[in-house]
């Protein structure tokens, strides 16, 4: 364990709850309740994935099925941000 990625996981926790929290404020100012949501909804998905690869790596069981899975995310993913 390091205590510099303590930090940075710290860190990114922080800066998506502030995320979360601009997102509330501008559903209030725009008088509509989905953008909080979208947010939420993506981080969620982020951690879920982020948790699923990381059981992969520790050898869970299915982790064919899931790195399959990952893989088809993350290519996906790729493609829409290149």
């Amino acid at each position: 364990m390091s205590s510099v990625a303590g930090w940075k996981g710290l860190v990114k926790k922080l800066a998506t709850l502030f995320m979360i929290v601009i997102a509330f404020h501008l559903d209030k100012v725009l008088n509509i309740n989905y953008i909080r949501n979208a947010a939420c909804m993506a981080f969620i998905v982020n951690e879920g994935l982020s948790i699923l690869e990381n059981y992969s790596l520790m050898g869970g069981t299915g982790t064919e099925v899931l790195k399959k899975a990952l893989d088809v995310l993350k290519a996906k993913k790729d493609d829409t941000t290149s």
